[in-house]
């Protein structure tokens, strides 16, 4: 999994988490965070299920292609404007 930030008009920021991990849920977070007394903007806005987190020679997460499959998810969400949270995405690598 990987967290990036999107530009938020609102916030200034949006926080979106990017798992292969279909099961994940927001309210999931929102519980923990509570708990643990994270405030609810450390807690990811939107979850995108991908079939693979995109990764640097290294092994470590990809951050810059991570960010692009957000801006295509945001972008295709906002374009559907009705579609769920929750969307699978496929990295183009």
């Amino acid at each position: 999994t990987v967290v990036v930030a999107l530009p938020d008009q609102r916030k200034g920021e949006r926080l979106v988490l990017l798992t292969t991990d279909a099961k994940s849920k927001r309210e999931d977070f929102q519980k923990f965070a509570r708990q643990k007394g994270a405030t609810e903007l450390m807690v990811p806005a939107d979850i995108l299920v991908v079939e693979k987190i995109p990764l640097l020679g290294s092994g470590k997460p990809d951050y810059v292609a991570s960010l692009e499959l957000a801006k295509q998810a945001a972008a295709r969400k906002q374009a559907d404007s009705g579609t769920a949270e929750q969307q699978t995405l496929t990295p183009a690598l």
